[in-house]
């Protein structure tokens, strides 16, 4: 289980291994238009997850910073997430 005091580097490490493809993370712009869905728990935009050269890309709008933002995410539920890539037509690896 990942916290709050995980590095953005240490995070990414352990998605890719859970999950099977790497995250990519854009923080505090959207990069494409629409409205986000959250999930209360992750503060995680999905609106727009996409495969692009087999990562995942997501959304964090609200953090401040791209090395803080761990700061800004609360604890990551493991199955809320691979919830999350499913309903988006996403395969999870490694649950």
């Amino acid at each position: 289980m990942m916290d709050t005091t995980t590095s953005r580097a240490e995070f990414e490490k352990w998605a890719s291994q859970k999950f099977g493809l790497p995250l990519k993370f854009i923080v505090g712009q959207r990069f494409s238009s629409g409205y986000g869905y959250y999930t209360g728990y992750l503060n995680i935009a999905y609106q727009d997850w996409k495969e692009i050269r087999g990562s995942i890309v997501v959304e964090i709008p609200y953090a401040s910073s791209a090395l803080d933002f761990m700061q800004d995410v609360p604890v990551v539920e493991v199955s809320k997430l691979a919830s999350i890539l499913r309903s988006a037509g996403l395969t999870v690896k490694g649950e």
